[in-house]
């Protein structure tokens, strides 16, 4: 993923285009696309699961990464920066509050340069 070019376009992509929950949607909105509102939560339900495994440093006893190489990891290779991390809070922050709250704390745990970065 960190030197994949198209994992990060549609990375970007997603996170700048997806509807966010909390602009309100008129029933004619997925009129066109049968089952558009079931997809649209299907791939919101999935890229979150995504952004969810990046943010994680530990995979198995076996396959992981020390906390330290999973913070120089996503910050030298954009895997998070600030940007994405509040179009991610925009996305899910609403129906996954808990969990999201975790996320990013994780990510600011393992990679202090994050904290420089909002200043």
């Amino acid at each position: 993923v960190a030197f994949n070019k198209d994992f990060h376009s549609m990375f970007d992509s997603y996170l700048r285009y997806a509807p966010r929950p909390q602009r309100t949607i008129t029933p004619n909105t997925y009129s066109f696309v049968p089952n558009g509102k079931q997809l649209e939560e299907n791939v919101s339900r999935l890229m979150f699961m995504c952004i969810l495994r990046l943010s994680t440093y530990k995979e198995s006893s076996e396959n992981f990464f020390t906390p330290q190489g999973f913070g120089q990891v996503i910050y030298d290779n954009y895997i998070f920066d600030i940007p994405r991390l509040f179009d991610i809070c925009s996305l899910y922050a609403i129906n996954n509050k808990e969990l999201l709250s975790k996320m990013i704390g994780n990510i600011f745990k393992q990679q202090e340069a994050y904290h420089n970065d909002l200043t």
